[in-house]
């Protein structure tokens, strides 16, 4: 059976028409499917039922970059000078931040199944693990970035890694 698709738009009076999706999750916790806008928009549909009105709503002011949802409950985002995390606040079903990490910028890397996020500065290399009970990102260890590496990724195990400089032609 095809079905009409609700089509819902951003009234926004700060949204440009340069607010364009970034990324789309599934939370298998939630059983919705997520979408996040350049502008801090954030689309939430119910993958069992697509027909009914999905929800939008505005989760922050700042801009929206590289991001991973930790354990389908939790947004880490890559902001211009932040990195951000949020979670679906209990009580009114919407999405709150709740962690800050001011002037840091660089890149976040995380893979699904791991409790740790890595946080690749200038200047440092950042771990955290997250408690997956509160989402709550805790430091771990911080290491030099002598390498100058723009990404650092980890496996789960933490056995391997990778390095790598942006615009440079090897790992």
């Amino acid at each position: 059976m095809i079905s009409t698709p609700i089509v819902s738009e951003i009234n926004d009076k700060q949204c440009t028409t340069r607010n364009f999706p970034i990324r789309s999750f599934y939370s298998s916790v939630t059983g919705n499917c997520l979408t996040f806008y350049r502008q801090g928009h954030a689309f939430t549909v119910s993958a069992s039922e697509p027909e009914a009105e999905c929800k939008v709503e505005k989760i922050t002011d700042n801009d929206l970059g590289n991001m991973y949802l930790l354990f389908d409950q939790a947004l880490c985002v890559r902001s211009s000078s932040s990195i951000l995390f949020f979670k679906i606040d209990k009580e009114t079903g919407l999405w709150k931040e709740y962690e800050r990490f001011n002037d840091m910028r660089g890149q976040i890397y995380f893979i699904k199944g791991n409790v740790r996020i890595q946080v690749t500065t200038d200047e440092k290399v950042y771990f955290y693990i997250i408690n997956k009970e509160t989402l709550q990102p805790n430091l771990e260890n911080v290491m030099y970035n002598f390498m100058n590496s723009s990404q650092l990724m980890f496996g789960s195990k933490v056995r391997y890694g990778i390095s790598f400089k942006a615009n440079q032609p090897d790992f």
